[in-house]
């Protein structure tokens, strides 16, 4: 079965970031599906490379490799309603483990609220309404993946 992987790449200083996803078919044939479309992560001033990944509520979604859950679920803040993806560090849970027993809960991928950043999670930019329109193909593409049969896909996010 092809492997999906998201790639979050973080610029230092700042809650901007890109997001690439890329699906490695069965016969090792690489195919970005998307690529490098904005989003934010965190708030100002806890910004990527500020060491504040594992502040609660505030910093941007951490280092590391995570696994993205295909459920869709339903954003309880802003936007309300809008699709919401979560991000763990194992399949069915709603946590992210870090260093020193630290945790990060209910973070995940959603459509920005246009306040300045996020809670922790990952947010697609949707200043334009093709922005929008992007956001809600990477969605798509996420329950597609869920109706075939798969739960979840890496989510890396680096410098």
């Amino acid at each position: 079965m092809p492997q999906t992987t998201f790639y979050v790449k973080r610029r230092r200083g700042t809650i901007d970031a890109v997001l690439t996803v890329q699906r490695v078919e069965d016969d090792g044939t690489l195919i970005k599906v998307f690529d490098k479309l904005p989003v934010r992560s965190g708030q100002y001033p806890f910004v990527h490379g500020g060491g504040e990944d594992w502040v609660r509520g505030k910093g941007p979604t951490p280092e590391g490799t995570w696994l993205l859950s295909t459920q869709r679920e339903a954003l309880q803040f802003q936007p309300v309603g809008t699709p919401f993806y979560c991000l763990s560090s194992n399949p069915g849970e709603r946590i992210m483990h870090g260093p020193r027993g630290t945790v990060r809960e209910n973070a995940g991928l959603h459509l920005d609220n246009r306040f300045p950043g996020t809670i922790g999670c990952t947010a697609f930019v949707v200043d334009t309404t093709a922005q929008e329109a992007e956001a809600y193909k990477v969605f798509t593409y996420l329950d597609e993946l869920r109706t075939a049969g798969v739960p979840c896909v890496r989510y890396k996010v680096f410098f």
